[in-house]
C-alpha cells in the first residue's frame, strides 16, 4: 500500500511539472512579450504559433480585419503601447491566479504576415482583484 501512495504521489508531481513547463511565466507584459517571442520567433508559421500558445494554456482564435491594443486605459501611464487596426492576428487569451483574489489576465495578438507567418507580438497585460 505504501508502495502504491508513493507511486501515485510521483506520478501527481511529475504530471503537474510537466503541465506546467509548458507555460510561459511573466509578471508583466515586457516579460509575457520576452516568453511569447523566445517561444515563438518572428517567421513562425501560424499552426506552430497556436501548437505553441495553447500548450502554455492560452484559449486561442484567428482573428481578421480586427483590431488589438497593448494599452491597459490607465490615465497618466506615459509608456509606449501598440496598436493595429485591420489586423489579422491570433488572438489567445489566458486567466492565471496572482495570489489571494488577484487575478492575472493577459491577451495575446500574434499579428500574421501575408504568408500567415508571425511578424510581431502584442500584449495586453490587466489584473483583477481588489
Amino acid at each position: 500500500m505504501q508502495r502504491l501512495t508513493l507511486l501515485l504521489s510521483l506520478l501527481f508531481v511529475c504530471g503537474c511539472h510537466s503541465l506546467s513547463s509548458h507555460r510561459i511565466r511573466a509578471d508583466n507584459r515586457d516579460e509575457m512579450i520576452a516568453g511569447v517571442s523566445e517561444r515563438i520567433p518572428v517567421g513562425t508559421p501560424l499552426a506552430t504559433a497556436r501548437v505553441a500558445m495553447e500548450n502554455a494554456g492560452f484559449e486561442c482564435d484567428l482573428r481578421d480585419n480586427a483590431s488589438f491594443a497593448e494599452s491597459p486605459g490607465i490615465i497618466g501611464d506615459d509608456r509606449d503601447y501598440k496598436s493595429i487596426s485591420d489586423s489579422r492576428f491570433l488572438y489567445c487569451q489566458r486567466t492565471e491566479s496572482a495570489g489571494f483574489l488577484v487575478t492575472h489576465l493577459w491577451y495575446v495578438a500574434l499579428v500574421l504576415n501575408d504568408d500567415d507567418n508571425v511578424a510581431d507580438v502584442l500584449v495586453l497585460h490587466r489584473m483583477d482583484g481588489p
